[in-house]
């Protein structure tokens, strides 16, 4: 009779004893790359999150451009209707002075108030 065969592992190795070191440092490396891996994901998510804030103060930096271009369009107009207001009044103004006679203008113009002064 013969005897039984060892049962053997994996990798071809009797199942009784210490793995073989090529499992171990396989291991280890499989480790190592799945820490890298997890950190590159979290700085992944660091980064899209930094980009959607960043995209969030863009769109709030739009939104207070158009405001203050509105701003600016609204401030250009009033001035615009305030500048016509005065030059129409100026003209009401200017109007009755045009109407006078030559001489009462001349006259207007011509006028000096005199100062006495009396010497005791």
């Amino acid at each position: 009779m013969s005897a039984p065969a060892p049962t053997q592992g994996p990798t071809g190795a009797g199942a009784a004893g210490p793995p073989p070191a090529t499992n171990v440092s396989s291991n280890k490396r499989l480790q190592q790359t799945q820490a890298q891996v997890d950190e590159v994901v979290d700085i992944m998510r660091m980064n899209v999150d930094k980009v959607l804030e960043r995209d969030q103060k863009l769109s709030e930096l739009d939104n207070r451009a158009d405001a203050l271009q509105a701003g600016a369009s609204q401030f250009e107009t009033s001035a615009a209707k305030l500048k016509r207001k005065y030059w129409w009044k100026n003209c009401k103004f200017i109007s009755p002075l045009e109407k006078m006679k030559k001489e009462d203008l001349a006259q207007l113009c011509s006028y000096q108030p005199t100062i006495s002064v009396f010497l005791c």
